[in-house]
């Protein structure tokens, strides 16, 4: 099944290309990667699939839903019920609990006000290895458990499509592999990942691979 399509997606600022004709379909139950230099365009790539940037042209549909022509509010419907997003730097509320942190998305769906969000955060964070955390404010826990209360918040609302912006690039090498582990769950019970990543070791955990340089996504053959 196809959750994102992109068609000739173009991206640019005055005269500089960012993105040149993207098109690129990405499907449930696979990991996506984009690797690319510094300044090539990849978090720009990743925020359009996101719905967080607007192309300068080309079309995107997510469930067969053309974005191109909805307003703000159903952008953000769509964000919230499809898209979940995982950042290197976690972004979670230093103030709130790991599971505190894990209802934020709950607490904005209104499909979630009968359901008691605490022992639901808890089964999340359960599936995640940090059951006995649910109490922990983030600055007691690590950077890799941290990275997985962010995790478990991005699939709070049951999201289709993960969103990854170097997840793993905060991480020491064997929070790094847990994480992928888990990305690999996901995409086993039928997510779609998509991740920015400068990391070509991580190559081995994708199913599809590509390379953005001077606007253009070439594929990488995996062939392992």
């Amino acid at each position: 099944m196809i959750n994102i399509s992109l068609r000739n997606i173009n991206k640019y600022y005055k005269d500089k290309i960012i993105l040149d004709n993207i098109n690129l379909d990405i499907e449930s139950s696979n990991i996506y990667m984009i690797l690319g230099k510094s300044g090539a365009g990849k978090s720009t790539l990743l925020n359009i699939i996101g719905l967080l940037d607007t192309p300068n042209s080309g079309n995107i549909s997510i469930k067969g839903k053309v974005i191109k022509n909805l307003s703000d509010n159903d952008k953000a419907e769509i964000r919230m019920k499809e898209l979940g997003f995982v950042f290197q730097g976690f972004f979670l509320n230093p103030k709130l609990k790991a599971y505190e942190n894990v209802t934020i998305p709950m607490y904005i769906n209104s499909l979630y006000k009968n359901i008691d969000l605490k022992n639901k955060s808890i089964e999340l964070l359960r599936i995640f290895g940090l059951e006995d955390k649910y109490n922990s404010f983030p600055n007691e826990l690590s950077g890799g458990e941290q990275q997985r209360v962010a995790i478990a918040r991005a699939i709070a609302n049951d999201a289709s499509i993960i969103v990854a912006d170097e997840p793993t690039g905060n991480l020491d090498k064997e929070n790094e592999q847990k994480v992928m582990e888990y990305f690999q769950y996901l995409s086993s019970i039928g997510k779609s990942i998509v991740m920015v990543t400068h990391n070509e070791n991580l190559l081995e955990y994708s199913d599809k691979a590509f390379y953005l340089r001077n606007g253009k996504l070439e594929e990488f053959i995996l062939w392992y």
